[in-house]
């Protein structure tokens, strides 16, 4: 069964997870001739490919949610929940429980649009001009504390003369705030301000082709949050129907190819997966909407397209978030290598190393040993000389420490002591290698021969 595809909404609140899922929420539907503000409740699957004219979707009924339009979203720094600043109330929905929970937060929160984003370190939410005296709120979700930051005079909400702070964005590649604010009517380019916890605000010095609009277009981050996303709005009656691409090393935005072939769009949502550009809901002006059919935009060769590709072949995967038109909040990830197999290869070639040393050693001390047993041509053996000794009784010293070796050994001092060395290997005399002087417990015999005295038996440390 075909389910029918959600109502087209404008101005709805989103976050979405690349790879996963586009969360909307709320915005105002047509009802009959009429508009009015809805709770619908939906995500688009970003993990698995469609196309345009039958997406994959599903509808979340739960209830609780609140009837929003234009409302700051963001997620948790876990991406386990999206969190709603609507009117003088703060929601939460947990994709875990599936579940919404709010409370009232009319004693710091002011009804403003900015946008919000979130810090996935320390959790911090940061919402512009959301604090009732005009700073910018930082939230903390955990302990439901509110603190004000003051901002710059110009984009106080007390100024109404200043830009209009629209689309705000958590970017992690700098670890800042980055909130972008719609033009005065003398300037049609908007502005970039930047928020550190550390250096606190700076003006971003923009250069390229700079996007022409100040109301209802999206802002959102993409590439691992190493690029920003723009498309639609307008702007004094202008209609803007391209895509930029705001590069934040450079600094530099990039128009990109292909102009959108359909109307053009305000107040819409959008979200950034892997290569894809993904627009829903909105319509080519305010009150005016357009199909519940999303587009899609392949950033990696600037055209529409009908179908979402869930391969990216560009750059890293991430995971970022996006809030109502013109607010967006990023949690950027890098990719990381499989450790796996890095770790698996290394102690595969350390074992293959360890059997081929260990081979090489075991090769060469039977070698050592064998030629330690050697006796030269026309010698005796050393069973003839042992034969005879036995015959003659033990030496006067006693038996070797060892138990293992059952011959004597000579008593100490005197030229029936001498260890003679042929192999260069150094010898040691036998008190050193007594039993309970936790000497070793392999001997390597070789018998020298004294024409006086016959065959002498030298010890030497094992190799």
């Amino acid at each position: 069964m075909v389910l029918a595809l959600p109502l087209t909404a404008e101005y709805s609140s989103s976050v979405f997870i690349e790879g996963d899922k586009f969360y909307i929420q709320g915005g105002r539907i047509l009802n009959g001739t009429s508009t009015q503000y809805s709770t619908q409740f939906f995500y688009i699957d970003l993990s698995s490919s469609w196309e345009t004219s039958s997406p994959t979707f599903k509808i979340i009924t739960s209830a609780g949610g609140p009837i929003t339009s234009n409302s700051p979203v963001t997620l948790n720094k876990d991406n386990t929940s999206m969190i709603i600043f609507a009117s003088s109330s703060i929601y939460t929905y947990s994709f875990q429980t599936t579940l919404w929970s709010s409370f009232n937060a009319s004693s710091f929160l002011a009804n403003r649009f900015c946008g919000a984003a979130t810090d996935p370190h320390t959790g911090y939410i940061y919402f512009p001009q959301g604090h009732v005296d005009g700073g910018m709120l930082q939230y903390d979700p955990a302990t439901q504390a509110a603190v004000s930051i003051q901002m710059p005079v110009e984009i106080q909400a007390s100024n109404t003369t200043g830009p209009y702070l629209a689309a705000t964005i958590w970017n992690g590649i700098r670890n800042t705030v980055i909130t972008a604010g719609t033009p005065i009517a003398t300037n049609p380019n908007f502005v970039l301000y930047e928020y550190s916890a550390t250096t606190g605000w700076t003006v971003i010095a923009q250069q390229g082709d700079i996007p022409i609009a100040d109301d209802s277009y999206c802002l959102v981050p993409a590439y691992g949050g190493t690029k920003l996303v723009y498309f639609g709005g307008t702007h004094l009656g202008f209609y803007n129907t391209n895509v930029y691409m705001f590069d934040i090393a450079t600094n530099t935005w990039t128009l990109m190819a292909s102009q959108i072939s359909q109307s053009t769009r305000v107040g819409m949502q959008c979200a950034a997966s892997g290569d894809m550009f993904v627009v829903w809901g909105g319509g080519p002006a305010r009150d005016s909407f357009a199909s519940p059919t999303p587009l899609v935009y392949n950033m990696k060769t600037q055209t529409w397209q009908i179908t979402f590709e869930t391969v990216n072949t560009s750059t890293p995967s991430s995971t970022s978030t996006s809030t109502s038109p013109s607010t967006s909040t990023s949690t950027s990830t890098s990719a990381s290598t499989p450790k796996g197999p890095i770790i698996g290869g290394i102690v595969g070639g350390l074992l293959v190393l360890g059997l081929i040393a260990g081979a090489f050693v075991y090769r060469r001390r039977r070698s050592n040993r064998n030629k330690d047993y050697t006796v030269a041509e026309g010698e005796r053996k050393p069973s003839d000389d042992m034969s005879e000794r036995q015959k003659q009784g033990q030496h006067e010293s006693g038996m070797h420490p060892n138990p293992h070796v059952s011959y004597p050994y000579p008593k100490p001092g005197g030229s029936q002591n001498r260890l003679e060395n042929t192999s260069g290997v150094p010898l040691r005399s036998p008190q050193v290698y007594s039993s309970d002087q936790g000497g070793p417990q392999i001997w390597s015999q070789r018998l020298e021969r004294n024409p006086q005295e016959g065959y002498q038996i030298g010890f030497q440390d094992p190799l």
